[in-house]
C-alpha cells in the first residue's frame, strides 16, 4: 500500500522523521527539530518544516512528541486510538 507523502522537500524530511519514529512510538519535538536540522542547517527551517508536517497532518503532536499520523502499511499509530 503507497502511504500519504507530502511533495518535494516536506516528503524528504517526513521520510527522515519516519525512519526515527517507530509504530506505537514518538519522538520529541526538540529531538526531531534537531534531526531535521542535521540536513537543514537552519533552526527556523527546522521548526516550520516540522510545524507544517503537523500542519497538514502528517505528524500529529501529544505532549510535546509527536507520532506518525499513518504508517506505511496503512495502519493509524496507536496512540491515535485513545
Amino acid at each position: 500500500m503507497r502511504r500519504n507523502q507530502p511533495p518535494g522537500s516536506l516528503g524528504a524530511i517526513y521520510d527522515l522523521l519516519y525512519e526515527e519514529i517507530k509504530p506505537g512510538d514518538s519522538i520529541s519535538v526538540d529531538a526531531a527539530v534537531t534531526k531535521v536540522r542535521e540536513t537543514e542547517h537552519a533552526v527556523g527551517n527546522a521548526e516550520h518544516a516540522v510545524e507544517r508536517l503537523v500542519d497538514r497532518g502528517y505528524l500529529y503532536k501529544v505532549d510535546g512528541h509527536l507520532h506518525i499520523t499513518e504508517h506505511r502499511d496503512g495502519s493509524p499509530d496507536s496512540e491515535s486510538e485513545r
